[in-house]
């Protein structure tokens, strides 16, 4: 599945994405961003990013910081962040997210929209 303005190909972990924690593998092409700008959630929220295969940038408000294979980061998700794939090649990484989503309400994605989620 892919959210609106992300260049992210989204697989579900856990079974029910609209509840309080979040787990889901995100694929990256080679140079793309899962988002257009940084962006926070919610009014409340923790995210811990570990790598999966190749190397991305996570920008975290004026920060950045180089992940490769393996290596993980946890941060206030409230921050406006961005993750953005090595142009010299693709990236996947596995996200675990916790606390208040509302821009995954049931208003923005209503009933049936979590189906194309690719179930693992």
């Amino acid at each position: 599945m892919r959210f609106p303005d992300s260049a992210t190909q989204y697989e579900v972990v856990s079974l029910d994405p609209r509840r309080d924690v979040q787990l889901y593998i995100g694929h990256l092409a080679a140079g793309a961003a899962n988002t257009a700008s940084p962006v926070g959630h919610g009014t409340t929220s923790e995210e811990c990013l570990y790598v999966l295969s190749g190397k991305v940038v996570v920008v975290l408000g004026n920060e950045r910081w180089r992940l490769g294979k393996s290596d993980s980061i946890h941060f206030d998700g409230v921050i406006p962040h961005q993750i953005v794939a090595d142009p010299s090649g693709p990236a996947s990484f596995l996200s675990i997210t916790c606390g208040t989503f509302p821009t995954w309400s049931e208003q923005q994605f209503p009933p049936g929209h979590y189906a194309g989620f690719i179930p693992r």
